[in-house]
């Protein structure tokens, strides 16, 4: 990713996480206490996002603020091991936050499950 895309980049993330929870730009930039043509600005990649506004943004999506890093085009690229595992440590973390105790009840028992069968 070259310094000049950043905006761009964050930008389409934050319309595309906008859209798939079914929010206007009116709804998530009152959320953020911006005004909608800021909002419009940051998502067209034409202004970029203030460190509190990356907070507010990973709040309201519930989702790691590395998230609204993330370039299907470009995926990161991890070298060591140790941070394959901590980044998909992350990943399967902000998936189950908003899962509820039966769901967490279920996914416990298939990795309970999952290990069994490995073992043999």
């Amino acid at each position: 990713m070259e310094k000049k895309d950043f905006p761009s980049i964050i930008g389409n993330q934050i319309r595309k996480n906008r859209l798939e929870r079914g929010m206007t730009i009116s709804e998530l930039a009152n959320l953020m206490g911006i005004t909608q043509s800021y909002l419009g600005l940051i998502e067209r990649g034409e202004r970029g996002v203030t460190a509190y506004n990356f907070y507010k943004l990973a709040e309201i999506f519930d989702m790691l603020i590395d998230d609204l890093f993330y370039n299907p085009e470009n995926p990161p690229q991890i070298d060591d091991p140790k941070n394959i595992t901590k980044y998909k440590n992350k990943k399967v973390a902000s998936l189950i936050t908003s899962f509820s105790d039966r769901e967490l009840d279920f996914l416990l028992k298939m990795i309970k499950a999952m290990s069994l069968m490995k073992e043999n």
